[in-house]
C-alpha cells in the first residue's frame, strides 16, 4: 500500500503549487490553499489491504463525480469530507486520481470566487 499512496501522492501534489498535506495520526489531509483560505478537498487512509481516500461533498453532488465504477459512496459519519472510496491496486490510480481531482476542482473554484 506504501507505494500506492506514494503513487497517487505524487498526482496529486503535481496539481498545484499550492497544495498541502497534513499528516494527522490516522490519514493526510490533503488541503489547498489560496486567498489567504485553506480547505480540504482529500483525505487518505493508508491500510494495509487498500486506500481509503474521501473527497468533498459540501462543493460538488454525487453525479458530477461521473463515477462510472459506481465505488464512490455517501459516507455516515459527519466530520467527514462526505464521499468515499477504497482502491487496492496500482491500476486503480488513474481513477483515483480523477475523483480526487474533481473533489480539487471544485474547492479550487471556491476559493478562487470566494
Amino acid at each position: 500500500m506504501k507505494n500506492l499512496f506514494a503513487t497517487l501522492q505524487q498526482k496529486i501534489i503535481a496539481l498545484d503549487g499550492n497544495i498541502l498535506i497534513k499528516p494527522l495520526p490516522t490519514y493526510f489531509s490533503f488541503k489547498l490553499q489560496k486567498n489567504d483560505k485553506l480547505r480540504s478537498f482529500a483525505d487518505v487512509y493508508v491500510n494495509k489491504k487498500a486506500i481509503k481516500v474521501q473527497v468533498s461533498s459540501k462543493l460538488i453532488n454525487l453525479k458530477d463525480y461521473r463515477d462510472t465504477r459506481k465505488i464512490l459512496y455517501e459516507s455516515n459519519e459527519d466530520w467527514t469530507l462526505g464521499y468515499r472510496f477504497y482502491i487496492s491496486s496500482l491500476e486503480d490510480t488513474e481513477y483515483a486520481f480523477r475523483l480526487i481531482y474533481t473533489s480539487y476542482s471544485a474547492v479550487n473554484d471556491y476559493l478562487n470566487f470566494s
